[in-house]
């Protein structure tokens, strides 16, 4: 019975052996060509899976960029001279303003440009100064001053009460308006980007006896 057994291994070795050698001989090209054709297949898939999951990533990427943060930091009086007596009135002063730009985006670099600051009294412009072009990196902050002179015009200094009876008070009352304007641009595709435009308003009052600036408000 033993001698029996090995010769029937023996057999089922030899037969296993032939069968290997038909398959991956040329006389059967249909197997083999199945064989390629599947391979084909699964590697047509995973490439067409992972442009799927690239264009998914890409889109959620565009989608999903946040606006950039801006805050007024401080603002200070650098000089200031003014003079409301008859004939020579007049009203000269310059604003220091510094502010932070916070890049809350992942992979995209926010790059401002058009961006200005503008002061206001009595619904006249009396200040305006261009902030400089910049970019700032991912998940940075940017730090960036900006120095605005202001003159008012001699039709709010001549004719308008409300301006001689505020400087004699010792109270000057502005609103700054404040616009970053730019692109968050995806670092590693340089054509995706999408228009981000940041603007605040900001209330504050020029205290002439101290020389200062107090009462800032921004939203």
């Amino acid at each position: 019975i033993y001698l029996h057994l090995i010769q029937l291994l023996k057999k089922k070795k030899t037969l296993c052996q032939k069968i290997n050698q038909t398959i991956d001989s040329p006389k059967y090209p249909c197997i083999m060509y199945k064989q390629e054709r599947s391979n084909k297949c699964f590697v047509y898939f995973f490439t067409f899976f992972v442009f799927c999951c690239a264009v998914l990533l890409i889109a959620a990427l565009i989608f999903r960029l946040r606006n950039p943060e801006v805050k007024l930091t401080s603002t200070t009086l650098d000089q200031i001279t003014y003079n409301v007596t008859s004939p020579s009135r007049s009203f000269n002063a310059t604003i220091l303003t510094y502010f932070s730009i916070w890049n809350p985006n992942f992979g995209g670099i926010f790059s401002y440009e058009n961006s200005d600051v503008k002061l206001m009294y009595a619904g006249v412009k009396v200040g305006y100064m261009k902030i400089p072009d910049a970019r700032v990196k991912e998940r940075r902050t940017k730090h960036t001053d900006v120095k605005v002179n202001m003159k008012f015009p001699e039709l709010i200094v001549d004719e308008n009460g409300n301006f001689t009876r505020d400087v004699y008070s010792g109270t000057l009352n502005l609103t700054g308006y404040v616009k970053f304007s730019g692109i968050v641009q995806i670092q590693w595709l340089k054509i995706v980007h999408k228009r981000k435009t940041i603007e605040m308003v900001c209330n504050l009052s020029i205290i002439l006896t101290s020389r200062a600036i107090q009462g800032i408000q921004c939203q």
